[in-house]
């Protein structure tokens, strides 16, 4: 009987970078399980790895690192093995990378150059820490200790970052699994000035990269009820005909990639108590004297 075809190895990368190797291959018309080989040449006289699985997946447990020979052969459902296909296996997966800590993943940070952290590998390890948005590299730096920062503030938007360790024999193992995080605007603190006749003027610095703000006025401080509730494009805004009491205000930024940061630190201010007027005082005058007589 004929026996069956090789399999196709289109779309197995050149080098493995993870172990252990699970790779699903185009399933062989035939076939009823599958033979995965890795030797250190082509003689196959010394066999490092041999798998059967019953999907069309060439598995690879464990291995050093590498340039091995690849052979995989559909079995039918007699147990004849068909004709092989073979290939080059570049196996690189030390140094592995570090695992990364912070930023978390999606995570959202106000702070401009934030402090990028992984665990520590070996102490002779060091590592390149890649920083990446929209598909292009922001910041690309080797350090020896497990955190590096940009060197520049960033814009706000969403961020990418991996890192690979270097071994000083070794070389530069495989980049672990890109992390992204998203560089959000700080929500202003606010000037608040005396409030004169219940009248006063909110200004705050002007944030880099703003769309505009969203700025909140109440009397509670869970601004279940808010005075002023409103976006605006300047840096400042004006209350008037303000009761007498204690006002709370907060602002925060939308930055240009149109993500909204969070709120700054809720502000308090007070407004006094308006003066009696010229004919309140002189009747407070005048109660008290009438009372002597």
């Amino acid at each position: 009987m004929p026996l069956l075809p090789p399999p196709s190895l289109d779309g197995l990368p050149n080098t493995i970078e993870r172990l252990p190797i699970a790779w699903p291959m185009a399933a062989l018309a035939g076939a009823s399980r599958y033979r995965t080989q890795l030797a250190a040449s082509f003689e196959f006289s010394a066999m490092l790895s041999d798998e059967v699985t019953d999907a069309a997946r060439i598995r690879v447990r464990d291995i050093e690192d590498g340039s091995y020979t690849l052979r995989v052969r559909g079995i039918d459902a007699q147990g004849l093995e068909g004709l092989s296909a073979e290939r080059t296996l570049v196996i690189h997966t030390q140094p592995e990378p570090p695992l990364l800590i912070d930023p978390a993943p999606n995570a959202a940070t106000t702070t401009a150059r934030p402090n990028l952290r992984w665990t520590q590998g070996d102490a002779n390890l060091q590592y390149r820490v890649q920083l990446s948005s929209d598909g292009k590299a922001v910041d690309e730096q080797v350090v020896s200790s497990a955190s590096a920062q940009p060197p520049q503030d960033l814009a706000p938007g969403m961020y990418q970052w991996r890192v690979a360790a270097i071994h000083p024999t070794k070389g530069q193992g495989p980049w672990g699994d890109a992390q992204p995080f998203r560089r959000v605007l700080p929500g202003p603190g606010v000037d608040i000035p005396q409030p004169q006749d219940g009248n006063l003027t909110l200004r705050w610095t002007a944030q880099p990269q703003t769309a505009h703000y969203h700025l909140q006025v109440a009397r509670d401080d869970s601004f279940t009820n808010p005075l002023a509730d409103t976006d605006t494009d300047s840096t400042q805004f004006s209350l008037t005909d303000l009761q007498p009491g204690p006002h709370h205000v907060r602002v925060q930024a939308t930055g240009t990639d149109g993500y909204t940061g969070p709120w700054g630190s809720t502000q308090t201010f007070v407004v006094p108590n308006p003066p009696p007027s010229r004919w309140g005082a002189l009747i407070l005058l005048i109660i008290p004297a009438m009372a002597i007589f």
